[in-house]
């Protein structure tokens, strides 16, 4: 009877001992694991991101970001509200508290944590973080072929079509019609990793897209100025859900002058000048300047249409 206790005395300290260490286990290894996922205060309300959750994180004006623990800086593309409209404004790297302006909307791209070897969750390890592997930026007119890179299910697109050119014109007279600015769109999709899209960046009026996903026009080309009222290219359009056309150019009675890309590069100057050259476009998407060419051996012509242009974050 006394042996049978013993062992039972001696399984049950077993038992015990097995089950305090599993608590010291588990106790310690918790907060081991979660010590290095980064936390935002957003409005005040500690906010955990883990592996891939949450990115990319909206802010409306008037709400607030700040950096509690694991986070070096936040990255973050800044947008206008233009009507209905989303406007790229500039990117903006946050080390502090700060609160989203007026009239803007924060995109939380990426968290800069800082910590060497911490790669998982798809969150960049430098201080200053350039959106993971991302922006991949195609500004050359041409056809190009992208592919959705590894564990990548979300992205969001900008894209601008290219610009018209300027008319010419083949008498003394007359000023020639500035060329269209090309369309500009923006928007954010699911996809799946390791899918292939065709990328085509439009050169001269021509249009830019991403596959089937997302597409903007280029603005046509200025009206030779053949008389009086030759007019301004038409600005493209964008099938995005936010988008913004680019400007008519100016007909020649007006100047001339080459339409700016939406959202995008300025339009060139109209040369009015007999002989003279209307000013090229600016990148992305401007519209070319109109010229009065007139019936002159020693040059002279109308501005080109800038190309457009294709960003892809993720």
């Amino acid at each position: 009877m006394r042996k049978i206790k013993k062992i039972y005395e001696f399984k049950n300290n077993a038992v015990m001992k097995i089950t305090v260490m599993l608590f010291f286990i588990i106790a310690f290894s918790i907060p081991v694991l979660a010590q290095n996922d980064p936390v935002l205060s957003i409005d005040g309300v500690n906010t955990t991101f883990k592996s891939g959750l949450s990115l990319p994180y909206w802010l409306t004006e008037g709400h607030s970001v700040g950096l509690i623990s694991n986070v070096k800086s936040v990255s973050v593309l800044e947008f206008t509200i233009d009507s209905t409209n989303l406007k790229f404004s500039n990117g903006v790297i946050v080390t502090g508290s700060q609160t989203v302006p007026l009239g803007k909307i924060w995109k939380i791209e990426a968290l800069g944590l800082g910590v060497s070897g911490q790669t998982t969750g798809g969150f960049s390890t430098s201080t200053i973080p350039s959106i993971f592997t991302s922006p991949k930026i195609f500004s050359s007119a041409g056809t190009f072929s992208w592919i959705v890179p590894p564990g990548v299910t979300n992205i969001c697109v900008e894209v601008w079509g290219g610009g018209g050119s300027g008319g010419t014109s083949n008498m003394n007279t007359y000023m020639s019609g500035g060329g269209g600015g090309g369309g500009y769109g923006y928007q954010c999709f699911s996809l799946v990793s390791g899918t292939s899209y065709i990328i085509t960046v439009g050169g001269i009026a021509g249009a830019t897209s991403v596959g089937n996903l997302i597409n903007a026009t280029g603005g046509t080309n200025g009206a030779n100025g053949n008389t009086s009222s030759a007019a301004g290219g038409v600005g493209g359009i964008s099938s995005a859900l936010f988008n913004i056309a680019g400007v008519n150019g100016r007909s020649g009675s007006t100047g001339g002058n080459g339409g700016n890309g939406g959202n995008g590069g300025s339009g060139g100057t109209g040369n009015p000048n007999v002989c003279g050259v209307g000013g090229n476009g600016n990148a992305p998407g401007g519209g070319g300047g109109g010229n009065n060419q007139g019936n002159c051996s020693g040059g002279g012509g109308h501005g080109f249409g800038a190309s457009g242009q294709v960003i892809i974050y993720w």
